[in-house]
C-alpha cells in the first residue's frame, strides 16, 4: 500500500538465465462467480513491457478481459471475450496513467465494457457460460509480440478500489431476519 492505493507490480527478469519474471496479482477467492458487474479504479505506470488487467477467468475459452498493454499508446485499451473477440479502442480524452474507472457487466448473452462509467463496447459472441473468478494483475511474460516485455524496471498498477456485484453458480440459503426490524447479514 502506498498513499491509499495497492501497488501491483511486474518486475524485470528475476532470473535472466531462465527468463522468468515476477508478476503481481490479487483475486477473489470465490471461484464460481456467474454473471455480475465488476469495476476497479486504477492507474498504470508508463514503463513499457507489461500488461495491466481486470478479468474474469474460468478457462481459455471462458474469459473476459480489460487489458492495458504498456507498450501501446497511453490512450489504448483492449476489451475481449476470449478466445477470439477483441477490440483495441483508442480514447480521445484521458489516458491510463491517470486514475480511471474500468470494468464490465457480464449477463447471459452479453458482455458490456465500461471506462469512466461510460459504455464503450458490447459483445454477444464468446460470452462465458460457466462460473469462474475475478482477478486483477500486472504481468509480463517476455513475449515481444504481446506484453512487449519484460519491463526494464518495475511496472506498477495502482489500484484504489474494486467493486463487484455478482451471483454464483450455487444456490445460497435464504436469509431469515432475526426480527421485523433487522437485516440479513452475509455470512461470507
Amino acid at each position: 500500500m502506498s498513499n491509499g492505493t495497492l501497488n501491483v507490480v511486474a518486475r524485470n527478469y528475476t532470473n535472466p538465465a531462465s527468463r522468468t519474471t515476477s508478476n503481481g496479482r490479487f483475486y477473489c477467492n470465490i471461484t464460481n462467480i456467474m454473471y455480475g458487474s465488476f469495476r476497479a479504479g486504477f492507474s498504470v505506470g508508463s514503463v513499457p513491457g507489461a500488461v495491466a488487467s481486470i478479468f474474469f477467468y474460468a478457462n481459455d475459452t471462458q474469459e473476459i478481459d480489460v487489458e492495458i498493454l504498456t507498450r501501446q499508446p497511453q490512450n489504448m485499451i483492449y476489451y475481449s471475450n476470449q478466445p477470439s473477440t477483441t477490440n483495441a479502442i483508442s480514447f480521445k480524452e484521458g489516458n491510463w496513467t491517470t486514475m480511471q474507472e474500468h470494468g464490465f457487466d457480464w449477463f447471459p448473452g452479453v458482455t458490456s465494457f465500461y471506462r469512466q462509467g461510460v459504455n464503450v463496447i458490447n459483445y454477444t459472441k464468446n460470452v462465458p457460460v460457466i462460473g469462474g473468478r475475478l482477478t486483477i494483475n500486472m504481468w509480463s511474460n517476455g513475449n515481444p509480440n504481446f506484453s512487449g516485455g519484460p519491463p526494464n524496471q518495475d511496472a506498477v498498477m495502482k489500484v484504489s478500489w474494486v467493486k463487484m456485484f455478482f451471483n454464483t453458480t450455487t444456490k445460497a440459503s435464504p436469509c431469515v431476519p432475526q426480527s421485523a426490524d433487522s437485516i440479513c447479514v452475509p455470512t461470507d
